[in-house]
């Protein structure tokens, strides 16, 4: 099952946080202000 989760992150930062949450299995990143919203199964999640 798919779950849509949003990672927070410092400002500016959402960049670096995107590739490492596709290489975790993330799907679907989307990049925001201060975090990103990806989806994934719970591992990913977690």
């Amino acid at each position: 099952m798919k779950t849509v989760f949003f990672a927070t992150v410092a400002a500016g930062l959402e960049d670096l946080l995107a590739p490492e949450l596709e290489a975790l299995g993330a799907r679907d990143i989307r990049r925001q202000s201060a975090g990103v919203q990806f989806t994934g199964d719970l591992a990913c999640g977690y």
